[in-house]
C-alpha cells in the first residue's frame, strides 16, 4: 500500500503509540521538507482540528510539536513561546497542588516520559510561568491566627512619598500583600498577626514611617476559601 493511504487496522493503536509514530514521522520529515515549514504545516493542522471540535487529535499534534521544539535546537525561538497546551496545563495543575511531587510520579499522572515532563517544567520556569516553588505554612500553627485587611487613604501621590510608602510596607514582615486599588481607597494591605495587640503594634510602626490620611481595618472572622492555585482555563 502506498505511503499516506488510509487503512483500518484490526485494533486501533493507543494514544502513546500514535504519538510515538507521529514523532518518528516528524523527525524523519525534517530532513526533506525543512523544520520551519513542517512546524507551520502541523500548527495549521492543529488549528483545523480545533475548529472541527476535535481537541483529542489536536492535542496529539500539539504534543508532537512540543517534543520537536525541545528536541531540535534550530527550531525558531518563537515556537518555544507558544501558548500553554493541555499537557502544560496538567503539569501546572498538579504542581500548584504539590510542588514537591517527584518528577516520576508527575510524569506518570500526565502520561509523559520523565524527560519530556522535565523539559516542559524547565520551559515553564524559563518563560516565567512558574515563578517559584515554595512551602505554604499554616499561619495558625506559627502563632499568626489573625488576618487583617487594612484600607489606606492618602492625599499624597508624588514619587517621593510612593517610594517611602513602598519601603515602609516592604520592611514590615507582617504585611504579606499590598495592592493599589481604584475607588475611595488608595491601597489595601493584607497583614497577619498573633492578636489585636499585634495589630496595634503594626499600626504604630506603619504610621511612624509614613504619613497617611486615613487607616481603617477589617479583621477576618472565618476563611471560607483560601488558595494559591490559579485557574488554568484562560491560559490557552
Amino acid at each position: 500500500m502506498k505511503e499516506g493511504c488510509r487503512s483500518r487496522p484490526e485494533q486501533a493503536p493507543g494514544k502513546a503509540e500514535r504519538k510515538s509514530h507521529m514523532l518518528e514521522v516528524v523527525f524523519a520529515s525534517c530532513t526533506w521538507v525543512g523544520e520551519e515549514h513542517l512546524i507551520k504545516r502541523c500548527h495549521w493542522r492543529c488549528s483545523v482540528l480545533l475548529r472541527q471540535s476535535n481537541p483529542h487529535r489536536a492535542g496529539i499534534f500539539l504534543e508532537v510539536l512540543t517534543e520537536l521544539a525541545y528536541e531540535r535546537e534550530n527550531i525558531p525561538q518563537n515556537w518555544k513561546n507558544v501558548m500553554i497546551d493541555p499537557k502544560d496545563a496538567e503539569i501546572l495543575k498538579h504542581l500548584q497542588r504539590d510542588s514537591s511531587m517527584p518528577i516520576e510520579e508527575l510524569a506518570d499522572k500526565i502520561h509523559l516520559s520523565r524527560n519530556a515532563c522535565w523539559r516542559r517544567i524547565k520551559a515553564l520556569e524559563e518563560k516565567g510561568v512558574i515563578k517559584a516553588r515554595v512551602a505554604l505554612l499554616d499561619a495558625g500553627k506559627i502563632n499568626l491566627p489573625l488576618t487583617a485587611f487594612i484600607a489606606i487613604k492618602t492625599a499624597q501621590h508624588d514619587p517621593k512619598w510612593l517610594e517611602k510608602f513602598a519601603s515602609a510596607v516592604r520592611d514590615i514582615p507582617e504585611i504579606v500583600a499590598v495592592y493599589r486599588t481604584t475607588g475611595d481607597t488608595d491601597y489595601v494591605l493584607q497583614a497577619v498577626m498573633p492578636d489585636i495587640a499585634g495589630y496595634d503594634l503594626l499600626y504604630k510602626r506603619l504610621i511612624a514611617r509614613i504619613a497617611l490620611s486615613d487607616v481603617s481595618s477589617s479583621f477576618v472572622m472565618e476563611k471560607i476559601k483560601e488558595t494559591t492555585a490559579l485557574p488554568l482555563n484562560y491560559a490557552n
